[in-house]
């Protein structure tokens, strides 16, 4: 799966041109930091993210030696991809684990909800 972070896609990044070195260098390393993770259900298979500040700490605004209480499911806007979402996913990775899956490549609404 591409990633919208890709910059050796011509037309990404163009649509990043204009973004602040230090504020893309940012999104850059959230990429590396967090690859997809795959899961298949039902032969559809499905990326996601996962941020657990008790694996990964780097990054995450966590006191640290704390755990989080809750998961938090974080659903991607109309791009259907979470990281272009990675400020509110660290933000909210500082207090809670999060999963965020990528839309999975279903053709009805029947199969997106099985």
């Amino acid at each position: 799966m591409r990633r919208p972070g890709d910059l050796s896609n011509p037309k990404i990044a163009a649509f990043y041109r204009d973004v602040p070195a230090a504020e893309m260098q940012r999104f850059q390393d959230f990429l590396r930091q967090h690859p997809y993770q795959q899961f298949t259900h039902a032969g559809v298979t499905w990326n996601y993210l996962t941020l657990d500040p008790s694996k990964d700490p780097k990054g995450l605004q966590r006191p640290l030696g704390s755990e989080p209480e809750h998961t938090l499911l974080l659903l991607p806007g109309a791009l259907g991809v979470p990281e272009v979402s990675f400020q509110l996913l660290l933000r909210f990775a500082g207090h809670f684990k999060i999963i965020s899956p990528a839309s999975a490549p279903v053709d009805t609404m029947d199969a997106l909800v099985d």
